[in-house]
């Protein structure tokens, strides 16, 4: 999975991260594991920033609140290899 796409919420962002662990991993003796191949899954570390939603509407989408939070992201080494993509933006 590649990070997804700057300027959804953060909610969304999680969301996506949860149902892309859903469709394709599954729990096999405490382990996460590739629904399509077995392989043990792994991941990268998602940094997501979060810019001020009023400054986006002001024209300021360079202002920041200065937040940043981290997500494990999920991947297949096998099926996906590692994401090359591993940062995106939200505004809250």
């Amino acid at each position: 999975m590649e990070a997804p796409i700057n300027g959804s919420s953060l909610e969304h962002v999680k969301l996506l991260v949860m149902q892309h662990l859903q469709d394709n991993f599954r729990n096999v003796k405490n382990n996460l594991v590739c629904k399509k191949c077995g392989s043990q899954i792994r991941t990268a570390t998602l940094t997501i920033s979060i810019y001020c939603k009023k400054a986006k509407e002001d024209g300021n989408a360079g202002k920041s609140k200065d937040e940043t939070e981290t997500l494990p992201l999920p991947f297949c080494p096998k099926c996906e290899g590692e994401p090359e993509e591993t940062s995106t933006i939200v505004y809250e």
